[in-house]
């Protein structure tokens, strides 16, 4: 969820959002019991309705800031700025 935007969407919340929803229900069809001892396997399922939870708290998971400073800055700056950004 990081990549598609909720920086703040962390493990703490991930966790709370299955156990709230009873997820590891099988009848909920969001995932199954895993080949292996204490794994489990989610289904595309969950991750979309993990998405449309995302979505619909968007103010609990995205960051007030979301523009790179450099991004503010005129053309020929940014791009010095950019080239240091990708060495660090």
């Amino acid at each position: 969820m990081h990549a598609e935007g909720y920086p703040k969407f962390n493990q703490a919340a991930y966790t709370a959002l299955w156990k709230e929803l009873d997820a590891k229900d099988p009848a909920k069809g969001f995932g199954k019991a895993g080949d292996y001892k204490n794994t489990w396997v989610w289904f595309d399922s969950w991750l979309a309705r993990v998405r449309a939870h995302c979505q619909e708290n968007a103010s609990k998971y995205v960051t007030a800031v979301s523009v790179r400073f450099w991004e503010t800055l005129p053309l020929a700056r940014t791009t010095a700025m950019r080239r240091k950004a990708a060495i660090w």
